[in-house]
């Protein structure tokens, strides 16, 4: 009777709800499919990769984005890179290390989007040749974004939004050489990196129907902030009075540039000509093959005449090769440039990077 009783109690009793799957993206999916909601997705990370992590969907359907559950996660979000906008694709990037395979990733959405996943092997920098691309032989090299420092000895901050700041593989491992040996050299503040390209390959914020630059294209492009030589932040901002010395054409007015580091602005154009793009510098009588050829430097003419006095006392301190001080004077690379007032823009030699969100359905 009394086992009769307790199975009719158990019977009218409600069913106990069953445990929720944690969602995964894991390594062999390149996306994953979430509902409207809050969903926290554990994504596997290849280590030593470049990862970049993106929500697609209806620009305006995030209502939330964090990282969470790891040191990798908190570094990210120490730096301010979840800083954003609020519009998608919405996108982090960062380089994963050895001892580090998850992330906790936390999307709330007001309908569904897509929580995609792409990377690239920072050994993977070689250039294909022109006759490879064209015959379809190798495919360019990719596009990824610009990874979130780790801290303050990487030497730069990202200041764009980041699905905004992606460039090809050989290109991120060349700017983030540069900008730590530079962080190194002088034990200074970190310098912003600004627009690159879109997520896509194409000009920043065609996003939103509002494409900035007349370049920038298959992340070739970098915009880089002036390193400041007072003390607010090495950001990209007016560092001279701006006047249109032609029509629709800007540039510092005269004796007006001020709070430039010119040094350690020639010290870093110096390191991205040199392009050696591993954690520490070759020795100072080797040349090797670049990482990263650049193939133009864009600034106002008051900051160029500045980088190449300060080209002088790195040379007198032998803080920079010969063949790279004569190319750093070449005009043909160094050039001066209209709407340049607030930043440097290096442009990388080679093909447009191959995108790889693309090919990824948002919902």
């Amino acid at each position: 009777m009394k086992k009769l009783a307790l199975a009719l109690l158990l019977a009218w009793l409600p069913a106990a709800p069953a445990l929720a799957r944690e969602p995964r993206l894991e390594l062999g999916q390149a996306s994953l499919a979430l509902p409207a909601g809050r969903s926290m997705v554990r994504v596997d990370l290849p280590a030593g990769q470049l990862v970049s992590l993106a929500v697609l969907g209806n620009q305006g359907a995030l209502l939330g984005f964090d990282l969470t559950g790891s040191a990798l996660a908190a570094r990210v979000r120490a730096n301010g890179s979840l800083d954003e906008d609020g519009l998608l694709p919405r996108v982090t990037s960062l380089r994963v290390p050895v001892d580090e395979r998850t992330l906790l990733v936390v999307v709330d959405a007001a309908e569904p989007v897509t929580l995609a996943r792409s990377f690239a092997d920072p050994a993977l920098v070689e250039a294909p040749s022109a006759k490879a691309l064209r015959t379809g032989i190798v495919a360019p090299r990719a596009l990824i974004g610009m990874p979130a420092p780790a801290g303050l000895e990487d030497g730069y901050m990202l200041q764009s939004p980041a699905r905004y700041q992606f460039v090809r593989v050989d290109v991120a491992m060349a700017l983030t050489a540069a900008f730590r040996q530079t962080r190194l050299r002088f034990k200074r503040d970190p310098i912003a990196i600004a627009d690159a390209s879109q997520w896509d390959g194409v000009r920043p914020a065609t996003d939103v129907g509002r494409p900035r630059h007349i370049s920038h294209e298959g992340g070739r492009d970098v915009d880089v902030a002036l390193p400041a030589a007072d003390e607010s932040a090495s950001t990209v901002r007016a560092h001279c009075t701006g006047v249109l010395v032609e029509q629709d054409v800007q540039g510092c007015a005269p004796g007006t540039a001020r709070g430039v580091d010119a040094l350690r602005l020639a010290y870093l154009l110096s390191l991205l000509i040199e392009g050696w793009g591993m954690p520490e510098p070759p020795p100072s009588k080797v040349k090797l093959p670049p990482v990263a050829r650049l193939e133009r430097i864009f600034t106002d003419d008051v900051y160029v005449r500045e980088i190449r006095k300060a080209a002088d006392k790195l040379r007198e301190r032998r803080w920079i090769k010969d063949w790279v001080y004569e190319t750093l004077l070449d005009e043909n690379l160094l050039r001066p440039s209209a709407w340049h007032t607030d930043h440097v823009h290096v442009r990388f030699v080679g093909e447009a990077g191959r995108a790889w969100f693309q090919a990824i359905e948002a919902p």
